[in-house]
């Protein structure tokens, strides 16, 4: 039969599904001890060498530690030239170099 689990509260404890917090289709995921997982998709600015701002799903709690990502326009000629920078818990900046906006994937991971 089915075992039955109680929620781990030490390091050497199993974690049970109930302790994670999520909403996948906004596109986050936090884990016990507040570990936290966000991505998503965001549009890069149609202006050649220019940042722009945008915000996370939810703010990190403390802080993102990093981001990454890779641009899709959508199979014109090249590929562009993306860069991702962490503003704050709750704002990342995404750069093109380049004249024509782009689909930017992008995870970021933070606590």
């Amino acid at each position: 039969g089915c075992s039955s689990f109680a929620p781990g509260t030490g390091p050497s404890h199993a974690v049970v599904f109930s302790q994670f917090e999520y909403n996948f289709s906004a596109g986050w995921a936090k884990f016990p001890g507040g570990f936290m997982a966000q991505w998503g998709q965001a549009m890069s600015s149609a202006s050649e060498n220019t940042w722009v701002t945008r915000l996370f799903p939810v703010t990190f709690p403390t802080a993102a530690l990093i981001i990454v990502g890779i641009g899709n326009n959508g199979g014109i000629s090249q590929d562009p030239d993306i860069r991702l920078d962490i503003v704050s818990a709750s704002q990342f900046r995404i750069y093109q170099n380049g004249y024509v906006s782009s689909i930017v994937n992008w995870l970021a991971i933070g606590y």
